[in-house]
């Protein structure tokens, strides 16, 4: 039996956001460290590590039941709306979580827009062109060049010149409408391209 082609992406979309989800879960057993040696040391980077406080912080954890029980446990009360709270400050994981969603959504849209308009810029002589009857055939030459630019070196590209050598925009956090400029620039830029 052949799934349509929306009910296949579902499941390929679905598999694959569990997949990351025990991945990342189980990532403080994969590290090489056990994961009350990386709590201990996040939360007290004085203390010693001695097996009476890593035993402490299994204990308080549930860890000594294994990446597989402590999962499943976490996977139950997020199915029900509760996604625990952090290990490290003990504050509810949730309202972060959502925090961060609302920062990377605010991005996307600048970024697209960015795109947008790059888009519209690099398709207008020949639209123009069209339009005044005497249609052309552009190369694209900019629109490759602009796709080709890797986002990363545009990136720093755009810090050093307007954030440290303009001062135009803040060159790291999260404060306002100007930390969003150059990161949709240096997304959108060559989305904009392609």
């Amino acid at each position: 039996m052949k799934l349509p082609g929306w009910a296949a992406a579902l499941i390929s979309r679905t598999v694959s956001l569990a997949a990351v989800v025990l991945l990342i879960g189980a990532l403080p057993w994969l590290s090489g460290n056990t994961p009350e040696y990386t709590v201990l040391r996040a939360r007290y980077a004085d203390r010693e590590a001695t097996p009476e406080a890593l035993a402490g912080i299994r204990a308080e954890l549930g860890l000594d039941r294994g990446p597989v029980a402590v999962f499943a446990d976490w996977a139950a009360r997020a199915a029900s709306g509760d996604f625990g709270t952090s290990w490290i400050s003990g504050s509810p994981v949730l309202p972060g979580v959502l925090a961060a969603l609302g920062v990377s959504v605010t991005l996307m849209a600048a970024a697209l827009a960015v795109a947008l308009v790059i888009a519209a810029l690099v398709c207008a002589p020949a639209l123009l062109a069209g339009l005044s009857g005497r249609p052309t055939r552009g190369a694209g030459t900019v629109a490759a060049a602009l796709t080709a630019l890797p986002e990363f070196l545009l990136a720093a590209v755009l810090l050093v010149v307007m954030a440290v050598g303009l001062g135009w925009f803040p060159p790291y956090g999260w404060r306002g409408p100007g930390n969003v400029v150059l990161p949709a620039l240096a997304l959108g830029i060559p989305a904009g391209g392609l």
